[in-house]
């Protein structure tokens, strides 16, 4: 049985402002979201079965194939909790790298 992903009260997605001064598209105001069209093409799968999947929890049951980490090692986390103090420009490419590139 499949559950779906409703943070708690205390979960930090909980806590950011819905009015800031940042500009808002109209076509989000009614629900906060919209549905997208699907792409006019299909992607081969070569594209993405190749890729090294990891299982992380970000709002439910999602799979990320990273390409670049703070370390070079499949992770989603920021670089800061590496204790890492290097910026996002000075990211190590993971194993996914090289596949993403043979397109």
């Amino acid at each position: 049985m499949a559950t779906a992903f409703w943070p708690t009260l205390d979960h930090w997605s909980c806590e950011i402002p819905l009015h800031t001064p940042h500009p808002r598209l109209e076509v989000l105001a009614a629900r906060g979201f919209v549905q997208l069209a699907d792409a006019p093409f299909t992607v081969p799968e070569s594209e993405y079965l190749s890729l090294e999947y990891m299982d992380w929890k970000s709002g439910g049951d999602t799979n990320f194939a990273p390409i670049a980490t703070a370390d070079g090692q499949l992770d989603c986390r920021g670089f800061w909790s590496k204790g890492d103090e290097r910026p996002d420009k000075g990211a190590r490419f993971t194993a996914n790298a090289a596949a993403a590139a043979r397109r």
